[in-house]
């Protein structure tokens, strides 16, 4: 019933928004909060009393298309209503620049959709709405005027998509053909198995990790991020990247089953990858919401980590190291969703605030916009995962269960495990100086430009949104062990350990990882001792340091300075990026007088460039066959007709 009235009013908000102009997006958006509520209540109850059940006949080839909340499905529309929530208010103070009555229309579809993929329980239904979600977001993302690159950003991304879907289907049909029926319970239930069985487990992991953002397949995030209004943005980062994840573990996993160990340990080295590229391309950006795509990259990257760990403790029969791998994963998901929509929000406000997004062109926001600096802080803080937030005790979590490797029989799954904890201890390192770089180059030092003279808060709706999202982000990192509970709760069917929250906790609230003396940390008292001890030092510094404070001017080469001197956000990235410059590659041009460097990831400047031209050039030979004469229609379909009628009779 929750679930119903939850679509119901996304349903509700949609239409009004369309038939009854400003007044009715006003009212639109109003109703998309409280679908974002009811999507809470529901997620939680699915997790914890079973849901909602609806089963529609479609009176043709598909049959049934059936709908259901389990806990797994029940997780992942609990995370997308806790940020559909605080965005949705967010959204009412946000001035679109185009119309705003179609902006609340395409949103409140998009949540719609979103929410009835985590729901289905049918492959065709499930494509059906993963395709309305795909043409709301396209339509999103071309929507502003006024953004530069909206409509090649849109193409890409809708190209990337059909990629991706094309793929997923090619699995559903390999699962079909043995199962005779297109419910994922039938499927599982069939156990395709041998070549065909990994053949699907490829196509599915290609399709889900387009969706998710995973290298190599993340081209179309950053111009899509760049393009989209801060609402879309957030609702991307907290809803439809997990739909990729979500099909990887409903798909790959329940509807195929354990499959041999080098499933896991590909999906741990894409995993490991892509936390890797994705923060070192992030560190190269100038742009403010390209840097922010990057780090979704990463994100995703250290997502995919965790649910290699569980594949591949399930391939083992190690279903504890599995259960801590998709607990860690769904965990670390529900932190990025939080912290990355609070950021893109914060996003949002600079750009209403300043007009630009160039991080070199913006300083001093932290004085002319406090209450956005603060908010944004929160959300820097966990995505650099430092302590106490929700990334610390993610990143923490994976890390360790990344050092259970030495319990894998196969030396190939131990070396993954060890290769991967690499590639994320250098994505950790690289984060820190990457966000130092954000937060430092945009809200402190002095204004690089005439942009950040007149900057201010967004309105009480836009804060109250912010805030929303930063306390629910700090409580994911201070209260761990609670929601830990949840998600193990949530993930207690796909192993037989079951709900393994039991085995993480020594002694509460303190943390380990699934297995008895091993290591063990506690966020929460991590949370209250750091506060502490800062109040201690500047306790220790105000009575015995010295009470006279001299002041002198900034000495440069040399000399003393007359003012404006400093770092440049790209300026303190230069030596990270001279040090990589041969991963990076950049590519240079002299124009007239003026020298440009830009950074691409190097797919874009080969394979992908090489691959849209032939896609082209077929595209403009096949134009031929478009004669506008009737007969020549007609034969075409004369021709196709009788090739059916040969396969059937053949068959």
């Amino acid at each position: 019933m929750t679930f119903s009235l939850c679509l119901l009013s996304l349903a509700l908000g949609a239409a009004v928004s369309l038939l009854f102009g400003k007044r009715g997006a006003q009212a639109g958006l109003t109703l998309g909060a409280l679908g974002g509520a009811l999507a809470i209540a529901a997620g939680l109850l699915a997790i914890y009393a079973g849901g909602f059940t609806l089963s529609v006949d479609l009176g043709y080839g598909p049959g049934r298309a059936a709908f259901s909340l389990d806990g797994l499905s029940g997780f992942f529309v609990l995370t997308t209503g806790l940020v559909l929530l605080p965005v949705s208010v967010y959204n009412l103070h946000q001035q679109v620049r185009r119309s705003r009555v179609t902006y609340a229309a395409l949103y409140d579809l998009l949540a719609l959709a979103t929410l009835l993929v985590f729901a289905s329980e049918n492959a065709f239904a499930f494509l059906f709405f993963w395709e309305v979600a795909a043409g709301a977001f396209y339509a999103l993302v071309a929507f502003e005027d006024g953004r530069e690159g909206r409509v090649g950003a849109s193409y890409l991304y809708s190209a990337a998509s059909k990629l991706g879907t094309a793929m997923i289907l090619a699995a559903f049909f390999l699962a079909f053909a043995q199962a005779g029926t297109f419910g994922f319970p039938e499927m599982a239930r069939s156990h395709l198995s041998g070549g065909y069985a990994s053949a699907a487990f490829v196509l599915a992991l290609a399709g889900f990790a387009v969706k998710a953002g995973v290298v190599p397949l993340q081209v179309w995030l950053p111009s899509s991020y760049s393009s989209a209004p801060p609402g879309a943005a957030a609702l991307l980062a907290g809803g439809i990247l997990n739909l990729g994840f979500y099909g990887i573990v409903r798909f790959d996993v329940q509807v195929l089953g354990p499959g041999p160990t080098w499933w896991g340990i590909l999906v741990l080295l894409l995993g490991g990858i892509s936390a890797a590229v994705g923060i070192l391309y992030a560190i190269a950006q100038r742009d403010l919401s390209r840097f922010v795509a990057y780090s979704s990259v990463e994100n995703a990257g250290i997502i995919l980590i965790g649910l290699g760990i569980f594949m591949i403790g399930s391939s083992e029969k190690l279903y504890p190291l599995a259960a801590l791998g998709v607990v860690v994963a769904l965990l670390h998901m529900l932190h990025h969703s939080l912290a990355k929509s609070l950021l893109f929000l914060g996003v949002g406000a600079v750009d209403r605030a300043t007009g630009t997004l160039q991080m070199d062109l913006l300083g001093e926001l932290a004085r002319k916009m406090p209450k956005t600096a603060l908010l944004s802080f929160v959300a820097v803080l966990s995505l650099a995962a430092l302590p106490p937030s929700s990334g610390f005790a993610t990143e923490w979590l994976t890390l360790e269960s990344l050092m259970q490797g030495f319990r894998l029989p196969e030396l190939s799954a131990r070396a993954a495990m060890a290769i991967a904890g690499a590639f994320l201890a250098l994505a950790g390192g690289v984060a820190i100086l990457g966000f130092v770089k954000l937060y430092g180059g945009v809200f402190l030092g002095r204004g690089r430009s005439e942009a950040t003279r007149k900057a201010k808060d967004p309105s009480v709706a836009g804060l109250v949104g912010m805030g929303t999202l930063a306390l629910l982000g700090l409580s994911v990192g201070v209260l761990a062990p609670l929601w830990i509970r949840v998600v193990a709760k949530a993930t207690a069917s796909l192993t037989p350990a079951g709900d393994i929250s039991g085995r993480m906790f020594s002694m509460w609230p303190v943390l380990q990882p699934a297995y008895e003396n091993f290591s063990a940390l506690s966020p929460t008292l991590l949370a209250l001792a750091l506060p502490a001890l800062v109040v201690m030092a500047w306790g220790a510094v105000r009575i015995f340091g010295g009470r006279e404070m001299v002041r002198g001017r900034v000495w440069t080469s040399g000399e003393a300075s007359t003012g404006g001197v400093g770092y440049t956000p790209r300026g303190f990235s230069n030596a990270l990026r001279t040090v990589f410059s041969d991963f990076y590659r950049p590519k240079e041009e002299v124009v007239g007088r003026l020298y440009r460097s830009r950074t691409l990831f190097w797919l874009e400047g080969s394979f992908y460039e090489w691959a849209s031209g032939v896609l082209l050039g077929v595209t403009r030979r096949m134009k031929r066959i478009q004669s506008g004469n009737l007969s020549a229609y007609l034969l075409y379909v004369f021709v196709v007709l009788m090739l059916v009628l040969v396969y059937a009779s053949a068959g």
